[in-house]
């Protein structure tokens, strides 16, 4: 599970950020949906009670008061343990959803440029820089606009 979760896990690819958001998927659905987790929540409650009601007759065994705590204890702790990896899948989704929109993005200004390159046999600037910079950034994990190589018009083929 800890794999759903891991924010250092980015796609490389439209492929890849697709094929990771069906594994979060399937993972977050199989995991929710578990039997024993069900049973759980639904039940936990109303056994907690039940016993409750029982401990009137245990109330002398100091034992059994001290089980009581530690059982409301670990299922409250179950619950929060539950909620906090609900908002954390939900973080992920949403970055892996956020990182397939970059990566079409990116696919998509690829595409554009070597087609306006083929066509016309020449370059629009503000496209090849944009795509310098876009690829230079996801190449570069840790570049930053100052890293940037130094790019001017006579260092790109025929710009009209």
């Amino acid at each position: 599970m800890q794999h759903v979760t891991a924010s250092d896990l980015l796609p490389q690819s439209v492929a890849q950020s697709t094929e990771m958001i069906q594994a979060h998927e399937t993972t977050v659905r199989e995991v929710f949906e578990d039997e024993t987790l069900l049973v759980l929540q639904s039940d936990g409650p109303s056994i907690i009670s039940s016993l409750k009601r029982e401990e009137e007759f245990f109330s002398h065994s100091q034992d059994y008061r001290f089980s009581m705590e530690q059982v409301e204890e670990i299922h409250h702790h179950l619950q929060d343990t539950i909620t906090r990896l609900a908002r954390l899948a939900d973080t992920r989704m949403n970055k892996l959803h956020n990182c397939l929109q970059l990566r079409e993005y990116e696919e998509e200004c690829h595409k554009v440029s070597t087609q306006q390159a083929l066509v016309n046999g020449s370059w629009d600037i503000g496209l090849v820089i944009g795509c310098l910079t876009l690829v230079t950034l996801t190449d570069l994990p840790h570049a930053t606009w100052t890293d940037l190589p130094h790019v001017t018009l006579t260092d790109l083929p025929h710009v009209t």
